[in-house]
């Protein structure tokens, strides 16, 4: 607007001075017949004329200049207003980003812990441990369900169009980290979810054991009270029929209870390498929140300076900086 005004006033004083000019251009050159003072008033009057417009040249000289360093001390409250707004977002997020990461690393931790020392048997506390075990499991499920729906896990690679956040040179080192904790979580969720199913297949058979045991306990009583009947019934026959059948039962019992809990030892040996190797992958995740978040403080400084510097595009949508989701189909 003032830009326009100031055009059009230097246009005017522009056409001013060249009628000036061709004023006397006109006089002179047509040599027209005046008295002395006549020609004095009439030069005095060009004089005049000119020295205004010069006057008005160097007044508009001198706004211009004003109205420009005014607007560039406006570009610049504007650029900082932005990139304060801009280090307030990003540190909200990344804030609570982290209090995320943190509550992710704790629950995996704790399901490895209980995972270690409560194993799953046929005594009569399995039921009290899967209890535990399925617990740890809930918890560490809706921490990581938390972090991959609150964090940018799988959407920080993914660059806005025309986004000034995204064009920066931490962004690329921001996607490289999050990249390699991608392949970290992918592995807990794989390993994590199959020692749960086994957990919870061990269980069964912890059941189904029970029962045996219970089964068998009945049955020893049974052998127990027939064979101190023998010396005083005289059904010998039917009391041995039943003590035989009864051993029989125990027997195959007995070979069923062996062989599951061959199957849950196995279950458990395997589960042990799984934590195994859970363990080893732990403190590769921590180091890998650790670089990220060190990243993280360079990519914001970076951002602000960028923001201050160069101001904020009108058309960036950036979720870093509106505070919502990506838009998954924009990309560069």
């Amino acid at each position: 607007m003032y830009k326009k005004r100031f055009i059009i006033g230097i246009v005017i004083v522009i056409l001013l001075f060249i009628i000036s000019l061709l004023l006397v251009f006109f006089t002179f050159n047509n040599r027209f017949k005046m008295s002395e003072s006549n020609a004095s008033n009439l030069f005095s009057f060009i004089g005049t004329l000119i020295g205004s417009i010069i006057g008005l040249i160097g007044t508009f000289i001198v706004l211009y200049i004003t109205i420009k360093k005014n607007n560039e001390q406006q570009v610049r409250l504007l650029n900082e207003q932005n990139s304060i707004q801009v280090e307030n977002n990003l540190q909200q997020k990344y804030t609570k980003e982290r209090a995320i990461f943190n509550e992710t690393y704790n629950s995996i931790e704790q399901f490895l812990i209980i995972s270690q020392t409560y194993k799953i048997d046929s005594n009569s506390s399995f039921v009290d441990t899967i209890n535990k075990l399925n617990l740890a499991f809930t918890e560490y499920k809706k921490s990581m369900n938390l972090l991959l729906i609150s964090t940018n896990i799988y959407s920080l690679k993914d660059k806005c169009i025309n986004c000034s956040l995204c064009d920066v040179k931490s962004y690329g080192e921001l996607s490289r980290i999050l990249k390699d904790i991608q392949t970290i979580i992918i592995d807990y969720e794989d390993v994590i979810l199959k020692i749960h199913l086994i957990q919870n297949e061990m269980f069964d058979l912890a059941i189904r054991n029970k029962e045996r045991i219970d089964r068998k306990s009945i049955l020893e009583n049974i052998v127990k009270n027939n064979t101190a009947l023998l010396n005083y019934s005289i059904e010998v026959k039917d009391l041995t029929a039943k003590i035989n059948i009864a051993n029989q039962e125990i027997n195959d019992i007995n070979i069923s209870l062996q062989k599951d809990f061959d199957i849950i030892n196995e279950k458990n040996s395997n589960i042990s390498h799984m934590l195994e190797h859970l363990s080893k992958i732990q403190p590769k995740f921590f180091n890998k929140i650790m670089e990220y978040y060190d990243v993280v403080t360079f990519y914001i400084n970076e951002q602000v300076l960028l923001i201050k510097q160069n101001g904020r595009k009108m058309l960036s949508k950036c979720e870093k900086y509106e505070f919502k989701n990506v838009d998954k189909n924009k990309k560069i």
